[in-house]
C-alpha cells in the first residue's frame, strides 16, 4: 500500500515536471547554459568529484567501526556501484546492492554489511532534516510549513539516537526471519570515530550543495550559500517519496520550486537543475566504470550477483 502511494505521488510529481518543461523557453535555456561562466562551473563540477571522494572516506570510516576495516580501493567499489544502482533503479535497490556487494565481493557478513549501510544513511537523514528546517524557518518564517518540516527534522534526529541508543530494542520489533541481517546493528564506544562519520556527513552536504551553488554563479545567479544547502536539503528528502529511478521528477520538481520561491526565472532554474543533475548522475557512474575495470568486473555482473 506504502508503495502504490508513492508510486502515485512520484508520477504526480513527474507530471507536473514535465508539464511545466513544455511551457519553457528552451532556447533561453541553452543560451544560458552555452554563456555560463566556464570557471565557476568547473568548481561545481569538481564539488560533485570531491563528494564522492569523502563519501568513500567516510564508508571506510563507517566500515572500521563496525570491526569491519574496508580499504579505499573496496570502498570504492561498494559506494560507486551503489549510487549508479540508485540511479538506475527504482526504490531504493542501491542501498541493497551495497550489501550485497560487501558479502559476496568483500566476504562481510550480512548483518554487519547492514550495520554499516543503515548507519551512513541515518546520518544523511538527520543532517538532512536539520538542513530542511533551517531553510524552512528562514523561508517561511512562522508558517505551518516551518513547524511541519521542524516535526519531520526532530522525528528523523530522535530516529537516529533511538537507533544509536537502543537498536536492541528496535530488534524486537523486526521479524524473526530478518533478525539475522540485523543483529551487528548497535552503538560501539568509539565516540571519537562516530564523531569523524558525522563530521565527514556535514562536510558532504556543503559541499554537494557548492555544485548547483556555483552553477548558479556560473549563470549569473547569485544566492546566500545557506538558501542553496536548504534547497539541496529538502529536495533530496523528497526522494523519499519516489520509487522512480534517481528520483526523477520528485527531486526536480521540489528544486525547481523552491528556487522559483526566492525569485530564480524559471529558465534559469531549469539550466542550474539540468547541469546539477546531469553531473551528478555521470559522475558516479564513471566513478564505478574505473572501479569495476580493477576489479575486472561490470555492472551486468553485480546485477547477475544481486538476483543469485
Amino acid at each position: 500500500m506504502l508503495l502504490n502511494y508513492r508510486l502515485i505521488i512520484s508520477i504526480i510529481f513527474l507530471s507536473v515536471l514535465l508539464f511545466l518543461l513544455t511551457k519553457l523557453d528552451i532556447a533561453a535555456v541553452y543560451v544560458q547554459v552555452v554563456n555560463s561562466n566556464k570557471l565557476f562551473l568547473t568548481i561545481g563540477i569538481l564539488c560533485l568529484v570531491q563528494v564522492i571522494l569523502l563519501k568513500i572516506i567516510r564508508f571506510v570510516t563507517i566500515s572500521r567501526y563496525y570491526s569491519y576495516p574496508l580499504t579505499f580501493k573496496q570502498a570504492s567499489l561498494v559506494e560507486t556501484v551503489g549510487i549508479s544502482f540508485a540511479m538506475v533503479t527504482p526504490g531504493r535497490v542501491g542501498e541493497g546492492s551495497k550489501a550485497i556487494i560487501m558479502n559476496k565481493e568483500l566476504r562481510v557478513p550480512m548483518a554487519s554489511s547492514f550495520s554499516v549501510i543503515i548507519l551512513e544513511r541515518l546520518m544523511d537523514v538527520a543532517l538532512l532534516g536539520v538542513g530542511a528546517f533551517l531553510f524552512t524557518f528562514y523561508i517561511f518564517n512562522a508558517s505551518r510549513m516551518v513547524v511541519l518540516i521542524g516535526l519531520s527534522a526532530a522525528f528523523l534526529v530522535i530516529s537516529l539516537i533511538v537507533f544509536l541508543r537502543y537498536a536492541s530494542v528496535l530488534m524486537s520489533i523486526i521479524p524473526e526471519r530478518y533478525r539475522c541481517y540485523f543483529k551487528d546493528i548497535k552503538i560501539k564506544n568509539d565516540k571519537s570515530l562516530l564523531s569523524i562519520i558525522l563530521i565527514f556527513t556535514i562536510f558532504i552536504w556543503i559541499i554537494e550543495a557548492g555544485a548547483p551553488w556555483f552553477v548558479a554563479l556560473a549563470l549569473g545567479v547569485s544566492l546566500p550559500f545557506y538558501i542553496v544547502f536548504g534547497i539541496v536539503c529538502v529536495s533530496t528528502i523528497a526522494l523519499i517519496f519516489s520509487v522512480l529511478p534517481a528520483g526523477i521528477g520528485t527531486l526536480d520538481l521540489s528544486f525547481l520550486f523552491l528556487l522559483s520561491m526566492v525569485e530564480v526565472p524559471m529558465e534559469t532554474g531549469v539550466s542550474i537543475l539540468l547541469i546539477y543533475r546531469f553531473f551528478s548522475i555521470i559522475l558516479p557512474f564513471i566513478s564505478a566504470i574505473v572501479v569495476l575495470n580493477y576489479y575486472n568486473l561490470s555492472l551486468k555482473d553485480i546485477k547477475e550477483k544481486m538476483e543469485s
